[in-house]
């Protein structure tokens, strides 16, 4: 109502008025504000099954197979929906089968196994040995997954000692730069073109 004249505005509360019953709209404001609230304190006071819990405020059916939707098992492993269909893809995550004019439903293990793949990245394993690991996983075999961990400590150290490297030449470069008179010879630009 920003910029109305002063009739313009008694206009409009009189169509306002006629088209929604007589009511004004800062009443019809205030009775809306109320309903809505009214409904979802009415949702969050339902009382709640014996198979459903609260996570992150939102329900979710924990002992009912094929309890997720996609969107869900994303809210509860922390990643995203396309996240989730890239590792369907690369058969990480399996895609369960969707019902005649249904909506595919997720399981808490896949939940867990999300989450036991995002663990794996954070621990620097790529997705070719985190599928390995899950592998693994299914065998039960500690052996091979020693193994495996092995192999990526070794990989770790190696990269360590190549950024230690780099980091004594880098420090290296700037005191040359530093000491460096003439901004025409740059020691890092002829170290780069050498």
């Amino acid at each position: 109502m920003l910029g109305l004249g002063r009739r313009a505005r008694a206009t409009f509360r009189r169509s306002w008025s006629a088209a929604h019953g007589g009511i004004s709209r800062g009443r019809y404001d205030k009775v809306r504000t109320m309903l809505r609230s009214q409904v979802r304190t009415r949702r969050s006071a339902a009382p709640l099954r014996d198979c459903e819990h609260h996570v992150h405020g939102q329900r979710t059916m924990k002992n009912y197979t094929g309890s997720y939707t996609i969107a869900r098992l994303a809210q509860a492993a922390g990643v995203h929906v396309e996240t989730i269909r890239y590792y369907q893809r690369l058969k990480l995550v399996p895609k369960p089968p969707r019902p005649v004019g249904g909506i595919r439903r997720y399981s808490e293990a896949d939940t867990d196994r999300l989450r036991f793949i995002k663990h794996a990245q954070a621990m620097g394993f790529t997705l070719a040995e985190t599928d390995s690991l899950l592998t693994l996983q299914a065998r039960r075999t500690c052996r091979d997954v020693r193994d495996l961990a092995a192999t990526k400590l070794r990989l770790v150290d190696a990269r360590i000692r190549e950024l230690r490297k780099l980091r004594t030449e880098l420090a290296h470069l700037v005191a040359e730069c530093d000491a460096n008179t003439q901004d025409a010879n740059c020691p890092v630009i002829q170290r780069l073109a050498s």
